[in-house]
């Protein structure tokens, strides 16, 4: 059988600009739906190239957040009346007992600027040290028995002269290394002959 016309590939024409940008529109409005950002789903051209402040996160995933805290109240209230029946059942002197649930925060935090915020509040004195340990996710007992180890560990030394006492609000600092051009620093009791990079005199060393 012969065929007059000629068999040829089929040629899609379509306005591809027009099909993406329909797509964009349909995934930003499934992510206002779902209170769940693009960026949460790891979608590289929403997730931001520079450095985001920590508001702007929370900004960002403030619809999430908010049905994360609708949903820790739901359950929280069935988990506190569930332990509080359970203690009764236990004790009954126990009915009266409080419980508290404690939330982690979902959203990453910058540690320099929270120890900077619980340091300011701790030197302003509305907030006491125990307070800025459980806000850094620390124990105070136990790092109160390792600051007690520690410093008297510190005092045994100084007794057998292993350790050297500083001077308060003083620290130690190890010696800068010279700039080109510039002798090299002097330290107590040294010759400057002993120095690194100091000049021979003339003859050499003796």
């Amino acid at each position: 059988m012969q065929v007059s016309s000629k068999i040829e590939a089929v040629q899609a024409h379509g306005d591809i600009a027009n099909m993406l940008t329909v797509e964009h529109t349909r995934r930003a409005d499934l992510d206002q739906t779902s209170h769940v950002p693009g960026q949460a789903f790891g979608r590289q051209d929403t997730i931001p190239r520079t450095a985001v402040s920590g508001v702007a996160i929370r900004l960002g995933y403030g619809s999430m957040e908010s049905d994360n805290t609708k949903e820790r109240r739901t359950y929280g209230a069935l988990v506190r009346r569930t332990s509080q029946r359970l203690l009764c059942l236990v004790n009954a002197e126990w009915a009266d007992a409080a419980i508290e649930l404690g939330w982690q925060d979902p959203l990453p935090a910058d540690d320099l600027q929270q120890a900077q915020v619980v340091q300011t509040l701790i030197a302003a004195g509305v907030m006491s040290k125990r307070t800025g340990a459980d806000k850094s996710d620390l124990d105070w007992d136990v790092e109160q028995e390792n600051m007690t180890e520690e410093g008297a560990a510190k005092v045994a030394g100084m007794a057998q002269g292993t350790v050297v006492p500083q001077p308060p609000g003083q620290q130690q600092m190890p010696p800068s290394a010279p700039q080109p051009g510039q002798p090299a620093q002097q330290r107590p009791g040294q010759s400057p002959m002993a120095q690194p990079g100091a000049a021979l005199p003339p003859g050499g060393a003796r």
